[in-house]
């Protein structure tokens, strides 16, 4: 997820774990996020979520990095 700002360079990127978990401490800034999730055998509906939110000079390293990972 990411959250606009002006100037862009000024926006954030969420970081959340689908799975349900707590996402890693130490990086970014904690908060909510909600995002939309799978309820039932045909339905979705929105859930908050902790996650990890960064600027974009630190999480596009990460980024990076995940793109080139095995398994990603």
């Amino acid at each position: 997820m990411v959250r606009p700002a002006d100037p862009p360079r000024a926006a954030r990127i969420a970081f959340w774990d689908p799975a349900g978990g707590a996402p890693p401490t130490g990086l970014g800034e904690p908060g909510d996020l909600t995002v939309v999730l799978p309820d039932g055998a045909d339905g979705v509906r929105p859930r908050t979520v902790p996650a990890r939110w960064l600027p974009v000079s630190a999480a596009l390293p990460l980024l990076v990095r995940a793109a080139t990972a095995p398994g990603a």
